[in-house]
């Protein structure tokens, strides 16, 4: 019934007579469809947050410097 309304679970619980989402998701069970889905999109997110983590460490006597140049101009 998901996949037939396009995952319109306030339509699908109206149908089958369940008022709260804890009494409705004891059936809800993933699709192969689904589960790919999130595995791809786990995926992304996974590639995505390496971006971040990946970056090049920044020179540490970077800080050193610009304060020798502040206290140089003083």
């Amino acid at each position: 019934m998901m996949e037939a309304t396009d995952n319109d679970i306030a339509l699908v619980m109206s149908w089958s007579g369940h008022k709260s989402i804890e009494s409705f998701r004891i059936y809800l069970h993933p699709t192969e469809k689904g589960l790919t889905l999130g595995e791809q999109r786990a995926t992304q997110v996974a590639d995505l947050a390496r971006t971040f983590i990946q970056r090049p460490v920044r020179n540490t006597s970077q800080p050193t410097q610009f304060a020798r140049k502040l206290k140089s101009r003083n």
